[in-house]
């Protein structure tokens, strides 16, 4: 919601998108990292399980927005063809 109130197209919208994941994902690491002791060895499986989720939505998402990004422009410049 905050991305179409604020506007953000682009390089802006892939800077929005990586830097929520991040925050979320840092959340969401220091619950699950906290309810472990760092002597304990699957530390480091849990740090990697939780992190590929993360990784692999915002590239999807990233790639998803390019595609728009790319579709709204084809449709832009069609529309201006179109109308002169």
């Amino acid at each position: 919601m905050t991305r179409f109130g604020a506007r953000l197209y682009g390089t802006w919208h892939v800077i929005y998108v990586v830097t929520a994941a991040a925050a979320l994902y840092f959340t969401v690491l220091l619950g699950v990292v906290g309810t472990f002791s760092q002597t304990n060895p699957s530390h480091f499986v849990v740090q990697f399980a939780v992190v590929l989720p993360f990784v692999g939505v915002t590239v999807a998402v990233v790639k998803r927005s390019c595609y728009g990004v790319l579709a709204e422009r084809k449709l832009r410049t069609s529309g201006e063809v179109a109308s002169s």
